[in-house]
């Protein structure tokens, strides 16, 4: 097996592996898995809160596994993501858009470009990126 075919299965196996744990704690806490139909906003804050939180110690708890049990060096993960994170940029350069701070540029042109070398949208959008992603 290639090592684009390692890391390409590596990837399904953790995006199905956060789907049905995301399935789980949707039935756990809502009775019922979340579909594309519905309302996020209708749902009890309250119940999404305690699945944000569930997730949240669930990550950590996997994340102190690996350094102990797998040794892996949480360096490595960082630099892992900052590549996925880089890569998901350029090939879906859309996930990466802040709608909020985009009508604060000047689009005097209405090309959609502020004019600005950096409008600052990186950072923002890859954290809102990662927060949904951790829902």
């Amino acid at each position: 097996m290639s090592n684009n075919d390692q890391i390409q299965n590596a990837l399904v196996m953790l995006i199905e592996g956060f789907e049905e744990f995301q399935t789980a704690l949707e039935i756990k806490h809502l009775g019922t898995a979340v579909d594309e139909d519905t309302a996020i906003e209708e749902l009890p804050a309250d119940k999404l809160e305690q699945m944000d939180e569930e997730f949240h110690q669930a990550m950590l708890l996997t994340f102190e596994n690996l350094g102990a049990e797998n040794k892996v060096d949480f360096r490595d993960i960082g630099a892992v993501a900052t590549i996925l994170l880089d890569t998901v940029e350029e090939v879906a350069p859309d996930l990466f858009q802040d709608e909020d701070l985009d009508d604060l540029g000047d689009d005097s042109d209405g090309s959609g470009d502020s004019g600005s070398a950096d409008d600052g949208n990186d950072l923002n959008s890859k954290t809102s990126v990662q927060d949904e992603a951790a829902v």
